[in-house]
């Protein structure tokens, strides 16, 4: 039977990879969230070892909610990632997936992934920036958009994924190599 060595970077470097593809696609999002929050839990557990800066949704944003709570909004957060992973407690229920929160972690691992690795991998880099377009209030910057930036964009103005990530991915393969992705 064939087999493979892998490094965790690059199980996490193909899990975000497929994540993203599936995402710009508009395909499959709980697969995208399921692989996302595997890569994410793999990338916390290394940053942590590694005594770097704690990574945002699970760990410092938890650190900053009331001790009282910090259990319940773990709960909330980790919520559809266990409803995919488990039916021991609730193999009858419903659930209803907003994967807003999948783009959140998404983000989080994609910026973790490449400090870690020091890798910048095209697709995570197209990725960053449709995040950037679409939250732009979340960053303390508001970048100046270039014309080609907002020739790059306008698919996203348009609200097509799919569009912005074909046309943006290979300007990204330029500008950072093709790294895998």
């Amino acid at each position: 039977m064939p087999g493979v060595f892998v490094t965790k970077l690059a199980a996490i470097h193909e899990q975000l990879d497929v994540a993203i593809t599936l995402f710009f696609n508009d395909s499959k999002p709980i697969s995208v969230h399921t692989l996302t929050a595997a890569s994410y839990n793999v990338l916390r557990d290394l940053n942590k070892k590694q005594n770097d800066t704690p990574m945002l949704a699970k760990s410092h944003t938890v650190s900053t909610i009331k001790e009282a709570e910090q259990e319940d909004f773990r709960q909330k957060l980790n919520q559809a990632e266990n409803f995919f992973k488990h039916a021991d407690k609730d193999a009858d229920k419903v659930f209803f997936f907003k994967y807003e929160l999948t783009e959140y972690l998404l983000y989080d691992a994609c910026v973790t992934f490449e400090r870690l690795a020091d890798q910048f991998p095209p697709v995570f880099a197209v990725f960053k920036l449709w995040f950037m377009m679409k939250y732009p209030s979340h960053f303390n910057w508001q970048p100046p958009l270039s014309d080609l930036q907002r020739k790059l964009a306008d698919p996203f103005d348009k609200g097509t994924k799919p569009e912005f990530f074909r046309r943006n991915v290979a300007t990204a393969k330029k500008l950072f190599g093709n790294t895998g992705s």
